[in-house]
């Protein structure tokens, strides 16, 4: 559940950006250039985990190096020529003896069904405790890039020079990528109001005024 939250409160800040640059065009290209960059790292460390955990496989308790997999196969196998042997000689052995042995194949089965999911819930809990603090660093470089951009109304000063821009740099070489523990906040809106917004540096509450060309 924690996974999904964060995975979906990175989607909604990435959401919020691309519509911030939609509503500012004086920044826009650089705005959409910063969330497409956090979407393409995003999507490259998926791919990059996934490919790592994907074929990894439980291991079994009883043979060193055997993976589980192997041994619960050859289990299954026995457990169908055991029940080929019952349906044969249905006629010859006493009822009750050919009725409990169905029902310890049953259970067999069922458990067998069971412990061939270990290799897939595996490779997940392994990608997920992967890939959780890196999401979080992608939400860290978000909340950070928003404290350090001032907007300006919506097609206001198309001559304005945005120049915080460093955390793009800090992005490309890995810089914001490492395993330090941060605990990122929400910083965006789910959904950009109607009316033009002014974030300022250091100023914690978002003021909402009517915008008049001049």
């Amino acid at each position: 559940m924690y996974f999904h939250n964060v995975s979906r409160s990175l989607a909604d800040k990435l959401e919020s950006l691309w519509k911030l640059a939609e509503a500012h065009q004086p920044t826009e290209n650089e705005i959409k250039q910063f969330a497409d960059q956090i979407a393409g790292i995003w999507t490259s460390i998926n791919r990059q985990i996934y490919e790592k955990y994907s074929k990894i496989r439980m291991g079994s308790g009883t043979l060193h190096g055997v993976p589980l997999s192997i041994i619960l196969n050859k289990i299954k196998k026995e457990i169908i020529l055991f029940k080929v042997s019952l349906q044969r000689h249905e006629s010859i052995y006493d009822q009750e003896y050919i009725l409990k042995g169905y029902k310890l194949i049953t259970k067999s089965e069922k458990f067998i069904s069971s412990l061939q999911k270990c290799d897939s819930k595996l490779q997940q809990l392994l990608c997920i405790s992967n890939i959780m603090p890196r999401l979080i660093k992608l939400q860290s470089a978000i909340d950070k890039y928003v404290t350090t951009i001032e907007l300006l109304p919506t097609r206001s000063f198309p001559s304005y020079d945005l120049s915080a821009f460093s955390l793009v740099a800090k992005l490309l070489t890995g810089e914001l990528l490492g395993y330090e523990s941060i605990n990122p906040s929400y910083v965006l809106m789910e959904n950009m109001p109607k009316k033009p917004v002014f974030i300022i540096k250091n100023v914690k509450r978002k003021s909402i005024h009517p915008y008049y060309p001049t």
